[in-house]
């Protein structure tokens, strides 16, 4: 179990706490208006995830399966492209707010 106390985190009751890092990616992103789930075919329980940015200059894009799934997007969050590979991922409301600012 992992706990935090006087600004460090340890594991279990190990008094040696874990190494510190701060982030310093730069991403592409945007905050994330509506995650719809779409059914590809009647009664086939095969769905698509359509992502809607917030910002209306951006339309709305279908992600894979095996994307949504394993990162959970939800409304609010932010869909985040890294640099230099292009990797997409996502990250919730507060995390990314609180690591990011535009550049």
């Amino acid at each position: 179990m992992i706990r935090v106390e006087n600004q460090q985190a340890f594991i279990d009751a190990n008094e040696v706490p874990l190494k510190r890092f701060q982030c310093h990616k730069k991403v592409w992103a945007f905050k994330i208006s509506r995650v719809r789930q779409v059914e590809s075919s009647p009664s086939s329980g095969i769905y698509d995830w359509w992502i809607l940015p917030s910002d209306a200059a951006w339309p709305e894009f279908k992600v894979d399966t095996e994307w949504a799934l394993k990162h959970k997007p939800e409304a609010g969050g932010y869909f985040v492209i890294y640099e230099p590979d292009g990797y997409c991922s996502y990250s919730p409301r507060a995390v990314f707010e609180d690591g990011y600012s535009q550049i």
